[in-house]
């Protein structure tokens, strides 16, 4: 995901190389080639993923600490009258997969009945659900796979598991001539990758 990103530079030079970056590297994920450094950073500006307004894969949740709306689509009272087996029209367009959160302090996201959280009696609320179109999904088998990346993304966004790449160019005096940056890489293992990917690509 592209996006713009306000620039400080990171006051603490690199001693190695004698490079300045424009960002804070995460420890251990610089890599050199010549004057030009690869590394992640993290991203302190994520999107949401509800941002993106997909309407054939999202998230919908009713609690006061953490609400997610797409009342265009469906309604709270429609998620209710499916969670209770009532007539509920939604199952006609959409796989529903119901999610539950655990909230402390922190939001953490699993699938209804799936989530490890130490405390379900007081601090865990299924009150959402994911919902994937089955125009786009030919198969609930696929839809569950993809509602499950979708729910790593939020449990990525909600933890602050989110990063940037960065590629960047650097003159004899160490100072930065060029900087590429690509931004809301969810989760560390992912971007490590790309990181790889990303250095091996320019050697």
């Amino acid at each position: 995901m592209i996006k713009k990103v306000t620039t400080t530079y990171f006051e603490q030079m690199d001693t190695d190389h004698g490079f300045r970056y424009t960002f804070e590297p995460i420890e251990n994920s610089i890599k050199i080639i010549e004057k030009k450094a690869f590394y992640i950073t993290q991203d302190s500006y994520p999107e949401s993923p509800d941002e993106l307004q997909d309407n054939g894969l999202f998230l919908v949740f009713y609690h006061n600490d953490f609400m997610v709306r797409r009342d265009d689509l469906v309604s709270k009272q429609e998620l209710v009258n499916w969670a209770n087996d009532d007539d509920s029209s939604i199952e006609e367009n959409y796989y529903i997969f119901g999610v539950e959160a655990y909230i402390h302090g922190e939001v953490v996201l699993a699938f209804r009945h799936q989530g490890n959280f130490p405390d379900r009696q007081w601090d865990v609320s299924f009150a959402g659900a994911i919902l994937a179109s089955k125009k786009e999904f030919p198969n609930e088998e696929s839809a569950r796979k993809a509602a499950k990346g979708l729910l790593q993304d939020w449990n990525c966004y909600l933890s602050g598991d989110v990063y940037g790449l960065v590629a960047e160019k650097f003159d004899e005096e160490g100072k930065s001539i060029n900087c590429d940056s690509c931004w809301g890489y969810a989760g560390f293992e992912y971007v490590s990758k790309e990181l790889e990917k990303m250095y091996e690509a320019e050697m």
